[in-house]
């Protein structure tokens, strides 16, 4: 069994994992899937987006190795004027994790998790007409 099978078989309901080698970016991969009616808790891993980006279109540069990028398809209750709110939630869970073995981990909001003033992670948050999709990059 490899390291991401077992990783995979410990994951809480409702998340799951699929891991992918490339994709043009793991948000669009799973805009892709929630749009053939994907149930919530996927969680996308891939080892290199070619195509990632950040907000405003911004490029997030993802080659093999060097990042950890993945996103999850969510499929909230919530009313929709909320959902922006995932964004600082995702930042602020990122933070917390990294500080475990980096200490120092600061948010610059809305969507950044900076380490002595150099970025770290960027979280990219989406909306679709029924789910919603939080990408993450962390920089390794």
């Amino acid at each position: 069994m490899s390291d991401f099978d077992s990783i995979a078989t410990r994951m809480p309901d409702p998340f799951r994992l699929l891991w992918r080698e490339t994709v043009s970016s793991t948000n669009d991969e799973l805009r892709t899937l929630a749009g053939q009616g994907m149930a919530e808790g996927l969680v996308l891993v891939a080892e290199e987006q070619t195509a990632g980006r950040g907000r405003r279109g911004a490029e997030w540069f993802s080659p093999k190795g060097e990042s950890l990028a993945f996103s999850v398809l969510l499929r909230p209750v919530e009313p929709k004027a909320s959902w922006p709110r995932l964004s600082l939630a995702a930042g602020l869970a990122v933070a917390e994790a990294l500080e475990k073995s980096v200490p120092l981990a600061e948010i610059k909001w809305p969507n950044d998790v900076m380490i002595a003033g150099n970025k770290i992670a960027g979280i990219l948050v989406e909306a679709g007409k029924d789910f919603v999709i939080v990408g993450f990059g962390i920089n390794v």
